[in-house]
């Protein structure tokens, strides 16, 4: 899941775990619990993220650009 780590760390808003590694998960929810201020902020950062940029809204206008773009090359 590359392109999922470069989006959460770019972000900073996530921690990534493998998800067979009951170890690390159990790490990761630790820390978490451990240090809520910046667990808060990871949450704003990535709620921040999806309404600047991962959203409908944006995509469909990227999406929009590119099949506009498709067809004049066509």
């Amino acid at each position: 899941f590359r392109p999922l780590r470069e989006l959460i760390d770019s972000v900073g808003c996530g921690l990534i775990v493998q998800s067979q590694n009951l170890n690390a998960i159990a790490e990761a929810m630790c820390w978490i619990l451990e240090n809520p201020i910046e667990a808060e902020e990871m949450g704003k950062r990535g709620k921040e993220a999806v309404i600047r940029t991962y959203n409908w809204n944006v995509e469909g206008d990227n999406l929009h650009d590119l099949y506009n773009k498709l067809l004049s090359n066509a």
